[in-house]
């Protein structure tokens, strides 16, 4: 397993006025290899849960273990080795002169050669979608939204994680964009064999992208399974304030007049098909 969580909980400001928990008591694993979504309310602790993953939090009680290693205050370095964050909105943290400079600054930290940073940064830049020759010495404010969003993804993939995290990655772009995004995320997963852990609010996208689903529900675990499984049970997702994807959402309302009709798909082309084969099911009869 790549991240093994037990029994952890979260307090903020602990012996405070200001004390506040967040996370209570959980204890879950998301496997090696795929893309895992976490899903929940505004204010159900998606975020703190993600920065736990590379210890930009550390549990007030339990722990969490990232390719077998216990994220503590000594490990820090070496988790982060392993996991890349990537923000809501990571475009505003770019600042360097060129985009090439920009994506390549993490890597020059860390003591490589100028020279071969520059390459990997150029690496970098085309995994995600991005031209170093047309675009590379152009500076990141040049660039357009999605291209700066991109850009500032490939500064975290320079360091070459195993394990990537994204808040929201989607968040604010134009459907073009979200697009672009969302395919290379699975791009990032199928070919290049990165475990991914996207905290998202889209059900969309999620019965998309998502191999599993984790829901929050003020900071305890609510649901964990595969989109199917926890897209089947409407009343517990609006428990946890979500909705059912779109698509699942006609399904059941076409069944009321299409009796047999089958709602268990949950995407665009699972209901197409779903619907399709009704409609020859019917033509047959």
């Amino acid at each position: 397993m790549s991240i093994k969580v037990d029994k952890l909980s979260y307090t903020y400001q602990p012996d405070t006025p200001f004390e506040k928990e967040a996370l209570y008591d959980l204890t879950f694993e998301i496997p090696d290899g795929q893309i895992t979504a976490i899903m929940g309310h505004t204010g159900s602790g998606k975020s703190t849960l993600a920065q736990h993953f590379n210890g930009l939090l550390l549990p007030t009680d339990g722990s969490c273990t990232v390719n077998g290693l216990l994220v503590n205050s000594k490990n820090l370095k070496e988790v982060r080795q392993h996991v890349g964050m990537i923000f809501q909105y990571p475009e505003y943290q770019l600042f360097d002169e060129t985009v090439l400079k920009d994506i390549a600054y993490g890597i020059l930290l860390r003591g490589v050669d100028p020279v071969e940073a520059e390459k990997r940064a150029a690496d970098a830049m085309r995994l995600v979608g991005l031209d170093p020759e047309t675009l590379g010495n152009r500076s990141p404010f040049d660039l357009s939204g999605g291209q700066k969003r991109r850009a500032a993804i490939a500064g975290v993939l320079v360091m070459e994680p195993e394990i990537l995290v994204m808040d929201e990655p989607a968040a604010g772009l134009d459907p073009e964009g979200r697009r672009e995004i969302l395919n290379l995320v699975r791009t990032l997963n199928k070919e290049r064999g990165i475990t991914v852990v996207i905290v998202s609010h889209s059900a969309e996208d999620m019965a998309e992208l998502a191999d599993n689903i984790l829901v929050l529900r003020q900071g305890r675990l609510h649901a964990y399974g595969t989109p199917r499984e926890v897209f089947s049970d409407s009343s517990n997702l609006e428990e946890a304030g979500l909705e059912l994807p779109l698509a699942k959402q006609l399904l059941i309302n076409l069944s009321q007049f299409l009796p047999g009709l089958d709602t268990g798909a949950y995407t665009v082309e699972g209901a197409t098909e779903a619907i399709i084969q009704y409609s020859r099911g019917e033509a047959h009869e």
